[in-house]
């Protein structure tokens, strides 16, 4: 049971290197980590000096409850540690609360977020490198586009507004209004990229 607000869930594979950790973040929707391999701990808190740490291991579950501050740690010096995460989410009332509310999609420390600069370093070591993490708004199969266009054009004009641009930025999240038909495009060329990326590494579903 994931909760009556629930629209979709995503499940990714993060690994840690030796001794290293996260940074400190609070996101809406529950998560749930499965611990594949290595050892460490995670702190959990309602404010960055509020909180507990947990210890895991090979084969525990870390849940982490809705908003709630959270920071992972891999406490092996030598070895990796690999975890499976699942995210439960809710896409639009999440994206309409960003553009809104107070409430954020995803909020870590201004000084912990990744710098172009490092990313930078990160496709000279891996020619190609880029893999991005997207939303989007979405309807069911064979909806009319007398009810699709009007509000996809809505949705973009939002997202062009200089205060959403400004609040989604500082997030580090960065607006792309399309039509149906750019997104359609995309959604194919994602899924191209990632099912090469499946066939390469011999990734076969279980």
């Amino acid at each position: 049971m994931v909760g009556n607000e629930a629209s979709g869930l995503t499940q990714v594979m993060i690994q840690f290197a030796p001794g290293k950790t996260q940074s400190l973040h609070r996101h809406p929707g529950e998560a749930w980590l499965y611990v594949v391999e290595g050892y460490g701990h995670s702190f959990m808190g309602t404010a960055p000096d509020k909180g507990e740490h947990h210890r895991w291991k090979k084969g525990d579950l870390i849940v982490v409850d809705h908003f709630l501050r959270h920071q992972h740690f891999n406490d092996d010096p030598k070895n990796q540690c690999p975890l499976v995460r699942i995210h439960m989410f809710d896409s639009i009332l999440e994206t309409m609360r960003a553009i809104t509310d107070p409430v954020v999609l995803f909020e870590e420390a201004e000084d912990t977020l990744v710098s172009m600069q490092e990313l930078s370093q990160i496709r000279e070591t891996l020619p190609g490198y880029r893999v991005t993490t997207w939303y989007s708004f979405v309807a069911p199969k064979d909806s009319p586009k007398e009810a699709v266009e009007p509000l996809n054009r809505e949705i973009n004009e939002v997202l062009k507004e200089p205060d959403v641009v400004a609040a989604l930025h500082k997030r580090g999240l960065e607006p792309d209004p399309m039509t149906p038909e750019e997104l359609a495009h995309h959604f194919d060329t994602e899924a191209a990229k990632w099912a090469k990326v499946a066939r390469d590494a011999h990734i076969r579903p279980e």
